[in-house]
């Protein structure tokens, strides 16, 4: 049997739907930008409060099958990116009943709400995790807020 042009239209059409995939499934999610962060810093031998640059930026989307193995959230459904880099540095379970996002990683915790489009990122490492004797002037605690746009 010999294929006919009406046959050739819907596996066109069947072929761009597939291509467009990838596209679809990456704009389920959120860039977010931070807004105003704070915290600590060690300086001339002693801790003291700091304001930061808030010039980091996040990307908050469904998480890969590759990335599922995380050990912090086993049931991972999204991850936070920070903007360039490849890994995640935190997962999620799914929204809660609220549209709450409560995001774990080793050192931090990201924060967001679906509804409000608002988001808390905290670094905490730093500060308390430092061995005795060892320098202070490393890691440097804080908190960042600002808001979310979806992709």
């Amino acid at each position: 049997m010999t294929s006919t042009g009406g046959e050739q239209m819907p596996r066109a059409l069947f072929l761009f739907v597939l291509s467009l995939l990838p596209v679809v499934a990456y704009a389920d999610g959120y860039i977010c930008e931070a807004d105003m962060a704070t915290g600590f810093s060690y300086k001339s031998g002693a801790w003291s409060p700091a304001n930061f640059e808030p010039n980091r930026k996040f990307i908050v989307r469904r998480t890969e099958q590759s990335e599922q193995s995380a050990p912090h959230v086993p049931d991972a459904k999204w991850s936070v990116l920070v903007l360039g880099d490849k890994a995640p540095s935190n997962a999620c379970p799914e929204f809660d009943a609220l549209g709450n996002l409560v995001c774990l990683g080793p050192f931090s915790e990201f924060r967001m709400s679906k509804d409000s489009r608002r988001f808390l990122y905290s670094y905490l490492s730093g500060y308390w995790d430092r061995p005795p004797l060892a320098s202070e002037a490393g890691d440097t605690p804080y908190i960042a807020i600002g808001k979310c746009s979806p992709m």
